[in-house]
C-alpha cells in the first residue's frame, strides 16, 4: 500500500508501529482519502497542510509531497503564515520555516493578535528579528505586551529580555508601556534571570511613555475591572509616584512650550494691530493647567 522507504523499520516487519503528532494523526484520514480517491486530489486546509506534506513525505507519496507543498506555497498571506510557521517548525521543514518566517516579519503589523499568540516566544524572537521586519517600535512593543498579555504560561525572564531590547523597541506605545512595566517589576521581584542586571532601561522607557501620555493616562478616572485593562494605578506606590513625577515634568514643559507659543502669536498681533491687542487665550490650555494643578495633587500625597 504505502511505499516505504527500506531505512525505516515497517520494511523490514509486517508490523507498522506509527507514532505522529496530533496535526498529523488528524490529517491521517485525508491522506487516506486522497490514496483511494478516484480522481487523485487531495482534500487540503491551512490547517492540515504542513501535516499531510509530513505524512506524503514520511510514506514517500511523491505526488502529494509535490501537491502539499505547492498548496502551501499558494496559501502563505498574512492571516496563515503564523500556523505554516509553527506547523513546519514542528516537522523541522526549514524551507518552509524560512519562507513563513520572513513573510511573518514583513507583515507582522497585518497579523492578528490571536494568530501571534500561537507562536511560541522562540518563534517570535526569529519573526522580530529578521533582517526583513517590517513593524516600527511602537507597534512593535504592543505586539510584546499582547503576546505576554495572551500567553501567561510564557512568562518567561530570559525571552522577556530579548523581546524587548532597548535595540527593538527603543521606543514603547503608551498603551504596552503599564503592562510591560508589571511583567520588568514582576521579574526584578522574583529575581530572576539577567531582567534585574541590566534591564533597567525598560523602566525607564516605560515610564517616559507614559508621561508623554499624561492627559490620557494619568487624568482620566480608573477603568472599571472587566476591562480587564492595565493603568498606572495598578503599579506599586513608589512607581506610581515615579510615573506621576516624570508627567508633571513632561506636561509642565508641554505647557510651557504652548505658553511661548502664545505669547509669541500675541506679540505678532501687538505688532500689527497697535493699540487694539488681543489677548490670545487658547482654551485648551486652561484646561492643561488644571490638569497640571491636579497632578501636582497627586503628587503631593
Amino acid at each position: 500500500l504505502f511505499k516505504v522507504p527500506a531505512k525505516l523499520s515497517e520494511s523490514n516487519t509486517s508490523t507498522s508501529i506509527i507514532e505522529l503528532d496530533d496535526s498529523a494523526a488528524s490529517a491521517f484520514p485525508y491522506m487516506l482519502d486522497y490514496m483511494y480517491s478516484a480522481n487523485g486530489e487531495a482534500d487540503f486546509s491551512t490547517e492540515r497542510a504542513t501535516a499531510l506534506r509530513y505524512l506524503a513525505e514520511y510514506f514517500n507519496i511523491r505526488r502529494l509531497l509535490i501537491a502539499a507543498t505547492n498548496f502551501i506555497r499558494r496559501d502563505i498571506r498574512a492571516a496563515t503564515a503564523p500556523m505554516y510557521l509553527a506547523e513546519a517548525s514542528a516537522y523541522s521543514f526549514e524551507n518552509i520555516a524560512a519562507a513563513t518566517g520572513s513573510h511573518c516579519a514583513e507583515h507582522l503589523e497585518d497579523i492578528d493578535r490571536s494568530l501571534i499568540a500561537r507562536l511560541s516566544p522562540a518563534l517570535l524572537q526569529k519573526i522580530v528579528y529578521s533582517p526583513k521586519i517590517k513593524c516600527g517600535s511602537l507597534t512593535l512593543s504592543l505586539i510584546v505586551s499582547h503576546f505576554f498579555e495572551d500567553r501567561p504560561e510564557d512568562h518567561d525572564d530570559f525571552f522577556f529580555t530579548i523581546l524587548t531590547d532597548n535595540k527593538l523597541i527603543p521606543t514603547i506605545h503608551p498603551r504596552a508601556a503599564t503592562p510591560l512595566l508589571k511583567l520588568y517589576l514582576h521579574f526584578r521581584e522574583c529575581e530572576k534571570g539577567t531582567v534585574g542586571i541590566n534591564h533597567d532601561s525598560l523602566r525607564q522607557r516605560c515610564v517616559y511613555a507614559i508621561a508623554t501620555s499624561w492627559k490620557d493616562e494619568l487624568s482620566k478616572p480608573p477603568l472599571e475591572k472587566e476591562n480587564k485593562i492595565y493603568t498606572y494605578r495598578d503599579l506599586p506606590e513608589s512607581v506610581r509616584i515615579e510615573v506621576l513625577e516624570a508627567s508633571l515634568l513632561y506636561a509642565k514643559e508641554e505647557i510651557d512650550e504652548k505658553d511661548n507659543m502664545i505669547l509669541s502669536k500675541n506679540e505678532e498681533i501687538e505688532e500689527l494691530g497697535g493699540a487694539d491687542y488681543i489677548d490670545v487665550l487658547d482654551d485648551e490650555t486652561v484646561c492643561n493647567d488644571s490638569v497640571l494643578l491636579q497632578l501636582e495633587e497627586d503628587c503631593d500625597w
